[in-house]
């Protein structure tokens, strides 16, 4: 992921002996480079170096054509929330509408990334990118790769711990590298902000439990109970208690329809991934036996990319980084409140 600032040298030397249209041509290249980025801060000192945990980035000065390659598109989601236009992203940023809304909808090319094949070098190399970044990915056997294209920024853990990196953590790391701290601290503000504004809106979700289930049909069971999750941190920086279910079942996993007895939260969040036999689920006995089932204090928002907006809900839910946190506020919550005032 780090690598080669690709075309620092681009006409450089042409200048002084180019006709006055060539001048011109430059001048529009120029402009529509920094139409990608928003004005530098002048607070990072370039050549700045920059730690992975697969080697150092080094950034000879600030780059203008950054691309986004986690698969998920999570990426993205922060630099377009900082202000920045991708000049590529993966595949993932197709089911967030939510950052296409927000100015995602700028971002040129899309990658021909599969999970076979995540990262199409060839495309991404002829898009000429000076930074490559990638948040959520093991890059072990891509790294090296990557890093021949242009420098990369990443999380700064170790493996052990990076899948549970905090997204605020990331946005910092990307405003220094782009020059946008202030932009980066003034999104998480907003985000803390938000938050305890919901919070103090709903002071229904204090003292109750919520989970956020992933409805799987080929393992027949519910999934997605993995303590730390940024499902569960949010719910509880809007006022629900400590999920006594993720707490049993740190490592998440499948909860199969013989143990679905465990699930006690006061409220649940079903997604379905499996387009269209969710009654495989809610027919059965043992699902109606739940305690939030029974009392009907159940929101189903869907994953299947055939199912509207409830497509882009689930996706949201599960990144929750600092625009599909917003979305989330606004399609989930109520969901939750009227599902808690159910009887």
């Amino acid at each position: 992921m780090l690598a080669v600032v690709v075309g620092v040298g681009l006409s450089l030397g042409v200048v002084a002996c180019s006709s006055d249209d060539s001048s011109d041509a430059a001048s529009s290249s120029d402009a529509q480079q920094s139409d990608l980025m928003p004005a530098a801060e002048g607070k990072t000192q370039y050549p700045l170096t920059l730690e992975t945990p697969w080697g150092k980035t080094e950034l000879k000065k600030r780059p203008e054509k950054v691309m986004a390659t986690t698969l998920s598109g999570f990426d993205a989601e922060l630099l377009v929330a900082l202000g920045v236009t991708p000049v590529a992203a993966n595949m993932g940023i197709k089911n967030a509408t939510y950052v296409r809304d927000a100015g995602g909808d700028k971002i040129g090319t899309t990658l021909d990334g599969t999970f076979d094949e995540m990262y199409p070098l060839e495309q991404m190399s002829a898009l000429e990118p000076d930074l490559i970044v990638n948040f959520s990915s093991d890059l072990t056997d891509d790294y090296k790769n990557l890093s021949a294209i242009a420098p990369v920024v990443s999380a700064e853990q170790s493996m052990k711990e990076y899948y549970n990196q905090p997204w605020q953590d990331m946005i910092r790391t990307l405003g220094k590298a782009l020059d946008l701290s202030d932009r980066a601290d003034k999104i998480i503000s907003d985000n803390e902000n938000l938050l305890k504004k919901t919070r103090d809106e709903h002071p229904e979700f204090s003292g109750k439990t919520a989970s956020f289930t992933i409805w799987r049909s080929g393992d027949l069971g519910l999934g997605g109970f993995k303590k730390g999750a940024p499902s569960e941190v949010f719910l509880q920086d809007i006022g629900f208690s400590e999920d006594a279910l993720a707490e049993r079942k740190p490592d998440g996993g499948t909860v199969s329809p013989e143990k679905y007895g465990i699930i006690d939260a006061d409220a649940l969040i079903v997604a379905d991934s499996s387009n269209d036999d969710l009654a495989t689920l809610t027919d059965n006995p043992l699902y109606k036996a739940v305690p939030a089932v029974k009392d009907g204090h159940v929101s189903y928002i869907a994953r299947a990319e055939d199912k509207d907006k409830n497509s882009a809900l689930a996706w949201a839910f599960a990144l929750l980084g600092p625009i599909g946190t917003q979305y989330v506020v606004d399609n989930l919550v109520p969901k939750l409140d009227e599902a808690l005032k159910a009887s």
